[in-house]
């Protein structure tokens, strides 16, 4: 039989699990509210080490491609039709080599010439009129002062003759600079009435500036490509300021040949992702320039020996804006801290500031 005494240590064992249910609730709910940067590591899925001094082996590789700083952007001086296109991007070319033609709305252009034609005979009459109107001015100053007694009128009549010839002639300048630009005009667009035709200026390379088609239009001095000068390329590339620098000798492998070459450009300044854009010079010539314009180049730096270097994982690192940080575990809490990098390794990355052998560092 069921006796009082069975019945309250049940209803008391009851309680005591519901005690514990809620208490255990409240302590998830508790953890799940807590900022991240604040969460104590001993929750799973985190791995610490520590800084370790070793001897770093410096590995600097990247993905590089080639730039010429020496090119000529080549545009038609007016708008028009692109009737042909002779070359494409990576087409090699000597100068004088013909590379594209765009003809010309000829009704527009006939009508032109002839506005132009009647802009030409209007300002010859107007330079007429203005000689007819000098030659009157100076007849009549001219019978003034011979006719005049006194002195002193006829000195004033000879200097409004010689401000008169004066007027003249800077009229006649003008009228002349008028028609030379109206003749130039004109024989601009009378060359419309035939295709124009772009050669290229000098040896090099295309590169297509516009994806243009033939029968597509062109807007006046837009440009349709550029000649890249072979004689005068790098490659760019970029890559971890720990791991690069200035005057570093570099091979560059593509399709399997090898190019050597040196760092000779890189900013002060690091990129927001932390890399930093440098420009190699080649040695070496590469034979299918052309043929290499979009490939990506394999760069590898010298390798070098760095002893004694304090050390911790490359894949403990983080970046923010431009600044490595790991996150290390500090009196129980998870804590962000910036540090200073210098080389890389194959695995490990050298901490020039920021870290020491006793930091406990979180792994991602």
């Amino acid at each position: 039989m069921w006796s009082m005494s069975n019945s309250r240590l049940w209803i008391a064992a009851l309680f005591l699990s519901l005690l514990c249910a809620c208490a255990a609730d409240a302590v998830t709910a508790e953890v799940s509210l807590m900022d991240a940067s604040m969460v104590n590591v001993s929750l799973p899925n985190y791995t610490l080490v520590n800084p370790e001094i070793k001897d770093l082996i410096t590995t600097a590789s990247a993905k590089g491609s080639l730039e010429f700083p020496v090119r000529t952007s080549l545009s038609f001086e007016k708008s028009g039709r692109l009737e042909k296109l002779y070359v494409s991007d990576g087409t090699a070319v000597k100068a004088g080599d013909p590379l594209a033609e765009l003809s010309y709305d000829q009704e527009e252009v006939l009508m032109n010439i002839d506005i132009t034609n009647i802009e030409i005979e209007q300002e010859k009459r107007n330079f007429e009129a203005d000689e007819a109107d000098y030659q009157k001015n100076v007849s009549v100053l001219t019978a003034s002062r011979d006719r005049e007694l006194d002195l002193r009128l006829k000195d004033i009549l000879d200097m409004r003759i010689e401000r008169a010839e004066r007027s003249r002639q800077k009229a006649a300048a003008e009228h002349e600079a008028a028609l030379t630009a109206l003749n130039e005009t004109l024989t601009g667009y009378e060359a419309m009435t035939a295709p124009a035709q772009m050669l290229a200026p000098s040896d090099g390379f295309i590169f297509m500036a516009a994806r243009k088609s033939e029968g597509d239009m062109l807007e006046a001095e837009e440009v349709l490509m550029e000649i890249c000068d072979t004689t005068d390329f790098y490659i760019s590339f970029s890559g971890d300021a720990g791991s690069f620098c200035m005057n570093m000798p570099i091979t560059a492998e593509l399709g399997g040949d090898v190019f050597n070459g040196v760092i000779v450009s890189s900013p002060p300044a690091a990129s927001s992702d932390g890399g930093r854009e440098f420009l190699v010079k080649m040695y070496d010539a590469v034979p299918n320039i052309a043929g290499a314009l979009n490939q990506e180049f394999q760069i590898t730096g010298q390798q070098r020996e760095i002893t004694g270097a304090l050390t911790i994982p490359q894949r403990a690192l983080e970046n923010e804006d431009g600044k490595h940080f790991v996150n290390i575990l500090e009196d129980g809490v998870v804590k962000k801290r910036y540090i200073v990098i210098g080389a890389s390794g194959s695995e490990d990355v050298q901490i020039l500031d920021g870290l020491n052998e006793s930091d406990q560092v979180i792994l991602n």
